[in-house]
């Protein structure tokens, strides 16, 4: 018998994914929900600021976790991510030191808690691809416009080089 959507017997799954850039170091997480006929009932990406992998990983964790939560009244929820350290610090296996992490944990744990049954576990890349690709989605506007920040550095930086080119020749 399938009581339908949130009931305690109904099992929710979410995949999350957090990326950082190494030059620029903003942040970009990506997370989708299935709900327990196997449909893909929510999806989401965005740019988080500047910070780690780490701390984007918890942040997309926090998107999923609370979206289930709120919006979906899911009872059992499964969460699979790829990122190793992130859920054994999730779940305890693992020593959590960063502030800015703590605090995101802190937020994820107190949510979990109010499930009947929530449990974090680690997929592979491959299995978590969907949730990777919407994380790096995240950057297509953050990319051109550092695209085009650095143009114009680049462009005042040619001036200047072709204007001091022109003081030293006189």
């Amino acid at each position: 018998m399938n009581g339908g959507k949130g009931m305690y017997w109904d099992k929710w799954i979410g995949y999350f994914s957090g990326v950082s850039q190494p030059e620029t170091h903003h942040m970009g997480i990506g997370a989708f929900l299935l709900n327990p006929a196997g449909e893909v009932v929510w999806q989401a990406h965005q740019t988080t600021g500047k910070g780690t992998k780490e701390l984007a990983n918890y942040l997309a964790l926090l998107m999923v976790v609370s979206e289930a939560a709120t919006h979906h009244q899911a009872r059992r929820l499964t969460l699979l991510g790829d990122f190793g350290p992130v859920i054994a610090q999730v779940n305890g296996e693992q020593v959590l030191e960063n502030q800015s992490e703590i605090e995101v944990a802190k937020q994820v744990w107190t949510i979990m808690h109010n499930f009947d049954i929530c449990s974090v576990k680690r997929v592979s890349l491959n299995e978590n691809r969907d949730a990777i690709e919407l994380a790096k989605s995240s950057f297509a506007k953050v990319n051109s416009e550092f695209e085009l920040q650095k143009s114009a550095v680049q462009a005042l930086q040619e001036v200047n080089f072709a204007g001091s080119l022109q003081l030293n020749s006189k």
